[in-house]
């Protein structure tokens, strides 16, 4: 069987060996590259983050972004 995977290439690679070892055929064809932004704002509302009730990482990179 032969599948593609859309993840960032260094995202993907682990992803795309540990199928290769089990017999996948892989085509790595990346869509998404995330740039980590600076938005206007943010200083401002980080010095106010204990006002927060929560905070929701939507995915792994923004857990690296915010930490």
């Amino acid at each position: 069987m032969h599948i593609m995977i859309t993840r960032q290439r260094e995202q993907a690679v682990t992803l795309q060996q540990k199928l290769e070892a089990s017999g996948w055929e892989v085509s790595l064809v990346p869509l998404v590259e995330c740039v980590m932004l600076s938005p206007p704002g943010l200083e401002d509302t980080l010095a106010h983050f204990e006002s927060f009730d929560g905070l929701l990482l939507t995915s792994a990179n923004a857990v690296r972004a915010f930490y």
